[in-house]
């Protein structure tokens, strides 16, 4: 499961992500991998093709939804900058196992921050790129309610 959320900026699963033909096919230069399994050597060194950057931010969807949340937050402004400098010349992935939770907190944190958008705005236009997700609520709202929270306080 894949989408195009603007674009260059892409939310997957973890199977779309091991997909090399995907993520080659769609130019992507760097990758935020929201999962507990490292992904470096799956694209280092890969003959003829161009380098893909690639942060890994270790978060298990199957432990404490609130150390997640937590975890997820504590890690959001770096994220979020960094795909903000990527995203004007690289196709930017964004991915967790299931596509659904992590990567779609990340994508609405991104629209919130970037696009100036509210919650409600940001997370319908997300679900509004894939039928799949249209009955999905994210594991991580808190971490989005805690982000907008500390974007209003400190004008993050």
């Amino acid at each position: 499961m894949h989408s195009e959320i603007l674009s260059g900026l892409w939310i997957s699963s973890y199977k779309s992500l091991c997909n090399k033909r995907f993520v080659y096919d769609k130019n992507i230069s760097f990758i935020i991998n929201l999962t507990d399994n490292d992904i470096d050597d799956k694209y280092m060194n890969v003959a003829n093709s161009p380098r893909i950057d690639i942060i890994n931010i270790p978060i298990n969807d199957a432990q404490d939804s609130k150390y997640n949340n937590i975890y997820l937050l504590d890690n959001m402004t770096d994220i979020l900058s960094k795909i903000n400098t990527k995203l004007v010349n690289h196709n930017v992935l964004i991915s967790c196992y299931s596509g659904f939770h992590a990567s779609v907190a990340v994508a609405c944190c991104y629209l919130i921050k970037y696009g100036n958008v509210n919650l409600e705005y940001a997370y319908n236009s997300i679900i509004s790129k894939n039928s799949k997700l249209n009955d999905i609520k994210t594991k991580y709202m808190s971490c989005i309610s805690n982000f907008i929270i500390l974007l209003k306080k400190n004008n993050v």
